[in-house]
């Protein structure tokens, strides 16, 4: 990584960059940055377990699986939507499940009428 941002200075040798200029730092910082993303895509390292986590579509916390992580083998993932962290899925889906927040869902819910019928 450092001789990637050597590699982006030395563009810069000759240049005379005002650095205590917030608009010179972000240029500088964006270049660097381009040219990181640029070298992480091209080696592979996007691809390597752990590096990108899903984040929560609603609160928009780090969940705990990878972007590469089979969405059947996930729990919390909603098609069509994307990745609930644990807490949100617990509040979205269980609880209510459960009867705590919404009754109603457990009188629609075909597991829950099957099992009153036998």
């Amino acid at each position: 990584m450092r001789k990637l941002i050597e590699s982006v200075l030395k563009r810069y040798q000759d240049r005379q960059l005002n650095l205590s200029s917030e608009a010179a730092r972000k240029l500088l910082a964006k270049e660097i940055e381009a040219v990181i993303l640029d070298d992480l895509e091209t080696t592979g390292m996007w691809k390597r377990k752990g590096w990108m986590k899903e984040l929560c579509v609603t609160c928009k916390k780090e969940t705990t699986y990878d972007k590469e992580d089979h969405i059947d083998f996930r729990i919390g993932y909603i098609e069509c939507s994307g990745q609930l962290c644990l807490e949100c899925y617990n509040e979205l889906y269980i609880k209510p499940k459960l009867g705590e927040k919404n009754e109603q869902v457990l009188e629609s819910d075909w597991r829950y009428n099957y099992r009153n019928i036998r």
